[in-house]
C-alpha cells in the first residue's frame, strides 16, 4: 500500500515572478463607469447636434438682375415646347370584332376570342329533350 505524499501549499505568485498591478477598487470601477457613461453621452449628443443643426446649409444671400434672366428653353424640349408622351392603351374593355374583346388592366391585359359552338349530329336529341317529354 502506498502512502500519499505531501503536496506544498500553492503560493498565489512564485518567488522571482514580476509583481502584478494590485486589482481596481471599486471607487476607481466606479469612476471609470461614470466617465465612460459621459463620453458616450456626449458622443450621442454631438451626433443628434450634427443631424439636427450642423448639417443644415448655411443662409446666403443670392441677388438677381432681371435685366440678365432670360428663359431656360432646355426645360421646354430645346424651345420646340413641352414634349408630351404619348398615352397608354385605355384600360377596360374594348370590343376589336364580333368574336373578340380586348381586356386591359393596370398589372396585364388579356384577349378573348369566342368560338362558335360546334354544330351538334343531326341524330342527336335535343338538349332539353327530357323537359318536352
Amino acid at each position: 500500500m502506498t502512502t500519499p505524499r505531501a503536496t506544498p501549499p500553492l503560493a498565489s505568485d512564485p518567488p522571482g515572478s514580476p509583481e502584478r498591478a494590485p486589482a481596481l477598487t471599486p471607487q476607481r470601477q466606479q469612476q471609470i463607469a461614470i466617465g465612460a457613461l459621459v463620453l458616450a453621452l456626449l458622443l450621442g449628443a454631438g451626433i443628434v447636434y450634427w443631424f439636427l443643426i450642423g448639417s443644415k446649409p448655411r443662409a446666403r444671400q443670392v441677388k438677381v438682375n432681371p435685366a440678365q434672366q432670360r428663359v431656360d428653353l432646355r426645360a421646354f424640349g430645346g424651345g420646340r415646347g413641352p414634349v408630351r408622351l404619348p398615352r397608354g392603351p385605355a384600360k377596360g374593355i374594348e370590343k376589336t370584332d364580333a368574336t373578340r374583346w380586348q381586356i386591359r388592366g393596370d398589372a396585364g391585359g388579356a384577349t378573348v376570342t369566342r368560338t362558335p359552338a360546334p354544330a351538334a349530329p343531326a341524330n342527336a336529341a335535343p338538349a332539353n329533350a327530357a323537359a318536352a317529354a
